[in-house]
């Protein structure tokens, strides 16, 4: 990430690195991870099949923090697992890696965040964006777990807002949102680093998008 891409990512609330690695990695990530909230409080996590050649299954992280988990379950080559006997307070993080037959592993897929708190407004996820690097259109997905009021919008590299993608009120359910490549007035962006941010009550999670002409 370059200097300018860091200090403007750092600047806005609910920054997690996205280029956070596992010590080893394999080239297919994880592209798209969502979560469902079932009756009785199960919760169901799925996911993007891998297109790693030499796959050999796929790992859950789940925990208490950020990008700091407690556990790993291994999912097999399933793409969907279902949670119960979760321990009903606080927030749970949870995210998805790929491996490979010699133990390679993938970069994390996005996170995933829940919270069996009432006035916890974390419960929202945003997705990563594909294809990326992009040239014109990407596609962004999230999901919100709660009826929620939500600004989601494209940022330049100084903090400005490019363009508003979805605002307002919005039902739960997963969401799929393209951008086009273009500013509010309907210009073509330049090439470069962008951010989408998915401002969900005070909470946000934010993704870099890298548009090339």
């Amino acid at each position: 990430m370059n200097p300018a891409a860091d200090t403007m990512a750092r600047s806005l609330p609910g920054y997690d690195d996205i280029e956070m690695r596992s010590i080893r990695k394999i080239g297919s990530f994880i592209v798209f991870f969502s979560l469902t909230v079932l009756p009785g409080q199960e919760l169901s996590l799925v996911w993007d099949a891998s297109a790693e050649p030499d796959l050999a299954g796929y790992k859950v992280y789940v925990g208490r923090k950020s990008r700091k988990y407690d556990y790993t379950i291994m999912a097999g080559l399933a793409t969907e697992w279902s949670l119960e006997g979760l321990e009903p307070s606080g927030r749970y993080y949870f995210a998805v890696t790929a491996f490979d037959r010699t133990g390679n592993e993938s970069l994390f897929s996005g996170e995933a965040v829940f919270s069996f708190d009432p006035g916890d407004m974390t419960n929202f996820s945003l997705g990563n964006n594909y294809p990326n690097p992009f040239n014109p259109v990407t596609t962004i997905p999230f999901t919100l777990y709660r009826p929620s009021e939500i600004h989601m919008a494209v940022y330049d590299v100084l903090g400005r807002e490019v363009r508003v993608l979805l605002k307002g009120e919005q039902p739960a359910g997963h969401y799929v949102v393209t951008w086009d490549g273009t500013d509010r007035d309907g210009r073509p962006a330049a090439s470069g680093v962008y951010f989408c941010r998915l401002l969900v009550g005070s909470f946000c999670q934010i993704r870099k998008l890298l548009l090339t002409r």
